[in-house]
């Protein structure tokens, strides 16, 4: 039976620096920091990666807030259709 050739001289420590197409250290060490950061779906409440648009899970679109909703009164749209009402009345009569 052939054994296997024993190592030669060239043989010894490969270097991934030596490699330019093989792993950087960085992509061996194990950190957290590839954690992807997730939001809750505002439909189905399943953790979904912060940069989708969409819902892998029940398909809804969105577009996650960035934190600082400015919420319009419905007055100001009963205002403006009254303004826009009362210039109307003026300009007819």
């Amino acid at each position: 039976m052939a054994g296997r050739p024993a190592p030669s001289e060239n043989d010894h420590d490969w270097e991934a620096a030596d490699d330019p197409e093989g792993p950087q250290e960085c992509d061996l060490v194990e950190t957290d920091a590839d954690e992807t950061p997730t939001v809750p779906c505002p439909s189905c409440r399943s953790s979904i990666p912060e940069f989708v648009d969409r819902c892998p899970y029940c398909g809804d679109w969105f577009v996650p807030s960035s934190g600082d909703s400015t919420h319009r009164s419905p007055w100001l749209a009963v205002f403006i259709v009254i303004c826009v009402a009362a210039l109307l009345f003026l300009w007819v009569f």
